[in-house]
């Protein structure tokens, strides 16, 4: 990636995994790290852009860190399309350098009319050490668990 404005440029190499249409049970998108997110007026929202959670546009954070002194909480997002076995619960888990510091269920949000569960969920960082963390969702549908991973700089 190249940034014209500042000049700056940055290379990441990631695997993707396409897996097949009927593969799994439930189908979870990337999991999102929130830079901001705003509310945008029904009449201004574009319904093709995936990143508006009902009336809330999210901007996704590209790897910047985040300042403790700026910020009291890391906000992640993702998307669950069920399949034929119903979603029977989720967890998130942070972690840092392999070692899970700690772990809990999420109450996932109804789905919408499409049938799509667009959930937002909050971390406060206040209490955690400057360093890398992962953050972990895992979606259990019967007995499959699909998971998801993004990853934060925590910085002063």
């Amino acid at each position: 990636m190249y940034d014209t404005h500042t000049a700056k440029s940055s290379v990441r190499i990631s695997s993707l995994e396409v897996p097949a249409a009927t593969a799994s049970p439930v189908r979870v998108s990337s999991l999102l790290i929130v830079q901001r997110a705003e509310k945008v007026p029904q009449a201004e929202r574009d319904a093709t852009n995936p990143l508006y959670f009902g009336d809330t546009l999210l901007y996704p954070n590209i790897g910047e860190s985040l300042s403790k002194a700026a910020t009291r909480e890391v906000a992640f997002a993702f998307t669950v399309v069920p399949g034929k076995a119903a979603v029977t619960g989720a967890t998130m888990a942070l972690v840092k350098s392999g070692q899970v510091m700690g772990q809990a269920p999420l109450t996932l949000d109804a789905a919408g009319a499409d049938g799509v569960i667009r959930q937002i969920g909050r971390l406060p960082i206040d209490a955690l050490d400057p360093g890398s963390y992962e953050i972990r969702v895992a979606v259990q549908a019967g007995s499959v668990a699909v998971n998801r991973s993004a990853r934060v700089t925590v910085v002063p």
